[in-house]
């Protein structure tokens, strides 16, 4: 049997038990869909090749295995960068297929043609050009094995279109395995001395983050949390995992909430758990941190030890193959049972305000009132994708992990890209149509992938939005308001857009919410109906999360050193919901800098 190249890409994905790819369509690469033909591939035709890109990433967050998006040259490159330097900055494995124009048409003014190598390179693990057809499941099978080696990220392999196009006898290729993972445990000695530190301790926290996902560590977690009684943070892809809702202190790492800001900052030992110490824990720096505090870090990459702060004990390995040998010590004799008292009361006092918050009869609603009772309408199984700013910040206070679900940040890493919620919610729900799939997304960010509401009605794919409607850039205008002053806002309003009508439009259905009691009812409909569904829901634009105010403390921090006078404002919020070491931290670094200043 002879193979057309893109017949031989498909074969080669479905050998690796690739079931959906994800594509616009594009002359160079049309062999490949009639290839997806063959191999019974669920194509997906999107409406912007970014959205391609996304919905791979968001199959890879499910299955834990590269996504995989095929694109065309030139401009379709082009328009998904972002979403592969999106993948790049938050370590998720993807396989990005693209074509390319021939050798003989390079530099001579022929449309599309451009070095898109040079333009993938700087976010890629690993990025070649295949220039022999029947090499074709060799160039793939290394992709997936960049991709998935030690952290990890997207990789990228062009085909140029005349091995696309060219035919080649099936009996000629061979098929490579779908590679293997290597598990690299932490030395002995170190672990050893994980266990003296912890016995040491008395208010440890640990945080587990994207490396827990990507190791496949959540019963290795589990055992921990129950051997050593340490509470357990959730935080950026891990938050993905399914994890009995107990098992979990908290939800989004530091400055999401009260009781998790207090016990992260007021800790004397943080375990670093497969997460980096970026600006989601405030690079491990004051004023969040003190000198004090000791750290524990386990990490797949030597590179990321001692970045922004040197841990007290460094671990390299696997976590699931490290805490897999690390639970099997002795643990009986670690005792944290006054801490996780303390811990738990500051949880049920903090949770009786989110209740009466969430009871508001407000008009417009409050983001706590809609966020509650989307929570409690979630299945054990539930998948969550959230997506925008101010959103986030709001949801994460209340959502909680699910013994058999997860919730999907689509904005993770440093780039910090919205806009790919529609289309990774869409991929989850064509992978899982059983389950229960919903988007949670703020109404700026959702505008960047609208158009993929067309593709779920095209394809039948009943998928919930939920819009956090602020009528507005609700972040930016927040930080307007503390900056520059209320008086002083430009540029973030948006209006009420009726997104819900849009949906309606397009085949869908679509419901406008303005009061509080007709939210739940109208959630209910949209799940019941059988296709692609929004409901556009009017929030309360004033109340400012907690998460905000610590992203603008951690811009003033940095450098933002003209803003030092908004502190002591902030530093009295601090106090007045209990938050008084991190207080006592912030105007330490106050004084140092006014004292800095006056000595200049």
């Amino acid at each position: 049997m002879n193979l057309y190249g893109g017949g031989v890409v498909a074969k080669t994905l479905k050998q690796f038990g690739v079931r959906h790819l994800f594509s616009l369509p594009g002359h160079q690469t049309l062999s490949v869909f009639d290839g997806c033909l063959d191999e019974q591939i669920d194509l997906i035709s999107t409406r912007h090749e970014a959205a391609a890109v996304f919905m791979a990433q968001g199959i890879s967050f499910a299955t834990r295995q590269p996504g995989v998006a095929l694109l065309a040259g030139g401009p379709e490159l082009t328009n998904a960068l972002t979403a592969i330097a999106q993948a790049y900055y938050a370590k998720t494995p993807l396989v990005i297929i693209a074509g390319a124009n021939t050798l003989q048409k390079r530099d001579r003014g022929f449309p599309q043609d451009m070095d898109q190598l040079q333009v993938v390179r700087p976010f890629t693990k690993w990025a070649r050009s295949c220039h022999d057809v029947r090499r074709i499941p060799e160039y793939i099978a290394a992709a997936y094995r960049y991709a998935m080696r030690g952290r990890p990220g997207p990789t990228y392999v062009e085909i140029p279109y005349d091995l696309m196009e060219t035919k080649v006898a099936s009996g000629d290729l061979n098929f490579p395995a779908l590679p293997g993972q290597v598990r690299a445990c932490g030395e002995q000695h170190s672990l050893d001395e994980m266990s003296r530190l912890l016995a040491q301790a008395r208010r440890p926290v640990a945080i587990a983050g994207s490396g827990a996902l990507w190791s496949g560590a959540e019963t290795e977690l589990l055992d921990f949390v129950e051997k050593t009684k340490v509470p357990l943070f959730l935080a950026n892809a891990a938050l993905a995992m399914p994890f009995p809702t107990g098992a979990i202190w908290g939800m989004g790492g530091l400055g999401i909430t009260r009781p998790a800001t207090k016990a992260i900052t007021e800790a004397d030992l943080v375990l670093l758990l497969g997460i980096r110490l970026n600006f989601t824990l405030g690079f491990g720096q004051a004023p969040f941190f003190s000198q004090a505090q000791k750290f524990i870090q386990i990490d797949i990459e030597a590179e990321e030890m001692g970045a922004n702060r040197r841990p007290d004990l460094e671990i390299l390995g696997d976590l699931k193959a490290t805490l897999r040998v690390f639970n099997s010590l002795d643990l009986s004799l670690l005792d944290f049972s006054e801490w996780r008292a303390r811990l738990r009361d500051e949880i049920d006092r903090y949770q009786l305000e989110l209740d009466e918050l969430a009871s508001s009869a407000q008009i417009p609603l409050h983001p706590l009132r809609l966020l509650t009772e989307l929570e409690a309408a979630r299945t054990d199984d539930s998948l969550l994708v959230l997506d925008g700013a101010n959103s986030i910040l709001w949801a994460l206070m209340v959502y909680k992990a699910k013994p058999a679900g997860g919730t999907i940040i689509s904005t993770l890493g440093e780039l910090q890209a919205i806009g790919a919620g529609v289309p990774q919610a869409l991929a989850l729900k064509r992978l899982f149509p059983e389950r229960q799939v919903i988007l949670h997304t703020g109404d700026g960010s959702l505008g960047y992938g609208m158009m993929e509401m067309e593709t779920a009605v095209r394809y039948g794919i009943p998928l919930v939005v939920i819009v956090h409607n602020d009528c507005g850039w609700g972040m930016t205008r927040d930080m307007q308001s503390e900056f520059f002053g209320k008086e002083r806002q430009v540029g973030n309003q948006l209006g009420l857009v009726r997104y819900d009508q849009i949906v309606a439009a397009l085949g869908g259905h679509g419901e406008l919410v303005e009061r509080p009691e007709d939210f739940t009812p109208a959630l209910r409909r949209a799940l019941e109906a059988g296709k692609p569904a929004l409901i556009n829901v009017v929030v309360d634009p004033r109340p400012k999360s907690p998460g905000l105010m610590t992203f603008m403390m951690m811009e003033v921090m940095l450098g933002k050193e003209t803003y030092y006078d908004r502190i002591p404002d902030w530093v009295n919020r601090l106090r007045a919901v209990g938050l008084d070491e991190l207080a006592a931290r912030v105007m330490r670094r106050v004084i140092d800098h006014n004292l800095h200043q006056e000595i200049k």
